[in-house]
């Protein structure tokens, strides 16, 4: 397979080990050149990328849905341009998921990746994701804070999934829930041969998104700004931060 890339007015076909017999054209838009102060390699604006096959030999693959196809999969992820803040939530994350698992040979998906008119989920495919059952007590022992009341989606969330995904098969990263029913959730366990973790910072995500400086670190602007993170570094997409270590913090990358 070979990829698209468009810097500037340069496009690029990079081509992509294990994914033969497909394409995918990935368009970042304007790229702006690396910052010396920061450790992205340059800023994407914009971004679509299209797998016309979601049967395809590759480990994921992003698509761009509408807000009406978001709010059809879960009524309490109806978006307009006004509430797109509101994407940040258990509700839309859990619309991405369908979505992906909708479209045949995915088993996962996350989101939303970006939002304007509409927005950009990623699905991962077959074995390159688990859904594991489980409830907030068990998450508790994880991170306490990820208990159903004091939270139910966010960091110590992240944390406390990673660490329960870890448990299973180490180097493993986790997102989610991607369901809840009162205590029970659904999480999705990325395995460690299709997801790379990178250590940043909210300095050096302002670079990809600038409301992603750490005051509202926990956000639409800051599943954007690690989306462009991952995407520069030649990633699919990313969620996270899954853990954060005194203003370092680990994303995960979900590779193409």
């Amino acid at each position: 397979m070979s990829r698209a890339l468009r810097f500037g007015a340069m496009r690029v076909l990079v081509a992509v080990a294990g994914a033969q017999g497909c394409q995918v054209d990935l368009n970042l838009g304007a790229v702006n050149a690396p910052d010396a102060a920061s450790d992205i390699p340059g800023d994407a604006v914009s971004d679509r990328v299209e797998v016309p096959d979601a049967c395809m030999p590759v480990r994921s693959g992003s698509f761009t849905v509408s807000l009406a196809e978001l709010a059809a999969a879960n009524a309490d992820c109806s978006l307009t341009r006004a509430t797109l803040s509101r994407g940040y939530s258990i509700a839309c994350l859990s619309a991405a998921h369908r979505i992906c698992v909708a479209r045949g040979c995915c088993s996962a998906g996350f989101g939303l990746n970006e939002a304007w008119n509409d927005a950009t989920i990623t699905c991962l495919v077959g074995d390159n994701a688990a859904v594991r059952a489980t409830d907030y007590a068990a998450l508790s022992a994880f991170d306490a804070a990820c208990d159903g009341r004091v939270e139910r989606f966010g960091p110590a969330c992240n944390r406390a999934i990673t660490r329960f995904c870890e448990r299973e098969s180490p180097g493993s990263a986790g997102f989610g829930p991607v369901e809840a029913d009162g205590g029970r959730v659904s999480v999705v366990c990325v395995p460690p041969a299709s997801v790379e973790r990178y250590e940043t910072t909210y300095a050096a995500l302002t670079a990809a998104h600038p409301d992603c400086d750490g005051v509202f670190e926990h956000s639409g602007q800051c599943n954007a700004a690690i989306h462009r993170f991952c995407m520069v570094r030649l990633q699919r997409s990313g969620f996270g931060p899954i853990d954060d270590d005194g203003g370092r913090l680990t994303v995960a990358c979900v590779r193409p």
